[in-house]
């Protein structure tokens, strides 16, 4: 009993409250979106508000389970949890199912489960128990890249299942590592590449390295005499040129309707239907207006105009029914819990924490990012849940996991944990 009054004291209940709440309004929108105006239960097992209401007590008894386990627990079988949790990924290639045109499932009678969801968990345990190493340090070219093999290895694994999506979340890690020593210039070429991989989808190649070309003899006429900085100048342009390229290439062999979400975030042409979904889930939010239209009054929700409502495009659901005013407080919601989360992370005292702690926000807000960016127009639909809102168990079951043992980590800042 002493050491629960302590666990209960010492744990951040903000986080929890946080927690605990948007776990129950995305369950309310599940069931909006999901029972279709039907006079059914919510606890209806028929219905994806039930199937949800059971992962959400195991995902309760699964976070009470991990205040009780010692932090150190954590700490010490990181990488055999890394290693495991790999296995776990890898293992679909030969025993995957397919699901909804994904074959990135494992499925035992009635209990299907998506590994990639846990393959953030094993890479934020892997990567922090490395990070935290006594000789490590991220600076050095050598650390450099068995950090980035940590994160890279799992990530190719996910995106050949075709869940590109989640693999798309991996990039989060880089923020993490970023704030425990990784230089600047990664994060600078990083969006230089982001920026020049959209010019190339939009504009001509042709124009693009002829551009590019322009830019480079002007710069070697301002700064003709530096020979050094003239040729590192063409030694980015012939770079970056390869890249455009590459960029052309490499999206001629994606499928087709992965090319079509991106046209249609691009603002291209595509085939009359192809942008269907994310033409209902702007007029959706769009017909909120600023209050909203009430809970179970969301016509496009009752309806079903949008696919997978209640997974990939909840939000469309809350912009609906809860208006801006909703749609606001829920963002504003997830700041908190953001800002909280860095909070927690800067107070630890053992790096293995804190950079735990950070991969944590990392994903978290990468998952946020990217699913509300998409349902609004911004980002293209590449099929990712909105963290403890979204229906799914995998998702809600590996974000309790992450997150509940940042919190007992946080319990236990005291004791010096590498």
């Amino acid at each position: 009993m002493p050491r629960q009054e302590s666990i209960a004291k010492r744990i951040d209940w903000v986080v929890v409250s946080l927690y605990a709440a948007l776990v129950i309004f995305g369950w309310l929108n599940i069931y909006s979106a999901s029972s279709g105006g039907d006079d059914v239960s919510i606890f209806n097992s028929a219905i994806n508000s039930g199937k949800q209401f059971r992962w959400m007590v195991i995902s309760g008894l699964l976070a009470f389970a991990i205040t009780l386990i010692e932090a150190r627990f954590f700490v010490t079988l990181s990488y055999v949890l890394y290693v495991l949790i790999l296995l776990f990924v890898v293992s679909v290639f030969f025993v995957g199912t397919e699901i909804k045109g994904q074959n990135n499932w494992i499925k035992f009678g009635g209990f299907q489960m998506q590994p990639s969801e846990l393959a953030k968990f094993g890479t934020a345990l892997g990567l922090s128990k490395f990070l935290a190493g006594l000789n490590v340090d991220i600076r050095k070219w050598a650390d450099k890249l068995k950090a980035f093999l940590i994160v890279i290895f799992p990530m190719a694994m996910v995106a050949a299942q075709g869940d590109l999506g989640s693999a798309l979340v991996f990039f989060g890690f880089v923020l993490a590592m970023h704030r425990v020593g990784l230089e600047s210039y990664f994060l600078i070429v990083g969006t230089a590449l982001v920026t020049l991989a959209i010019l190339a989808l939009v504009v001509n190649k042709y124009y693009l390295i002829a551009t590019m070309f322009l830019l480079m003899l002007l710069f070697g006429y301002l700064f003709w005499k530096n020979k050094k900085l003239i040729t590192l100048t063409f030694l980015i342009w012939v770079a970056a040129s390869a890249f455009v390229y590459s960029v052309d290439y490499g999206f001629s062999k994606l499928k087709k309707h992965r090319q079509d979400r991106i046209n249609v975030l691009l603002g291209k042409e595509v085939e009359k239907g192809r942008d269907w979904n994310i033409r209902q889930s702007i007029i959706a939010i769009g017909s909120g207006g600023f209050l909203g239209k009430g809970y179970l009054n969301g016509t496009q929700t009752k309806l079903k105009f949008v696919p997978e409502q209640s997974t990939d495009f909840i939000f469309s659901s809350v912009g609906e029914e809860f208006g801006f005013v909703g749609s606001t407080l829920l963002i504003a919601a997830y700041l908190v819990l953001f800002y909280r989360l860095l909070y927690l992370a800067e107070r630890q005292r053992s790096v293995y924490s804190k950079v735990y702690g950070y991969c944590v926000v990392s994903v978290l807000f990468f998952h946020f990012m990217i699913n509300i960016g998409m349902t609004i127009g911004l980002m293209p639909v590449v099929g990712i849940p909105l963290p403890f809102i979204s229906y799914g168990g995998s998702s809600l079951l590996a974000f309790t996991l992450m997150l509940f043992v940042f919190l007992r980590l946080d319990i236990q800042r005291y004791e010096t944990m590498r």
